[in-house]
C-alpha cells in the first residue's frame, strides 16, 4: 500500500517530462482513495525536476533490496 512520503519509481518512460522509467520519487500527496499519487522526482542535490500525478499502476514503491541508479539530466 502506496502512502506518503513513499519511495517509489516508475514503470515507464515519461519523455515529454525528461523522465525515465526507473527514475526515483517520493509520493508527496495521495488522491482518490489511493488510484493517484502525486511524486516528486529531485536531482541528488535535492532541486525538484517535477512534481507528476501518477496512477498506481504508473509506479512501484521500491524495496529495500532495489538497486537506484543515476544519469545525467
Amino acid at each position: 500500500m502506496t502512502r506518503e512520503l513513499d519511495t517509489v519509481a516508475l514503470v515507464e518512460d515519461h519523455p515529454d517530462e525528461g523522465l525515465v522509467k526507473e527514475d526515483i520519487g517520493i509520493v508527496v500527496m495521495v488522491h482518490d482513495g489511493r488510484k493517484a499519487f502525486e511524486v516528486g522526482f529531485v536531482t541528488v542535490a535535492s532541486d525538484t525536476l517535477r512534481v507528476l500525478t501518477l496512477t498506481v499502476d504508473e509506479i512501484w514503491s521500491i524495496s529495500a533490496m532495489d538497486v537506484p541508479h543515476v544519469r545525467v539530466m
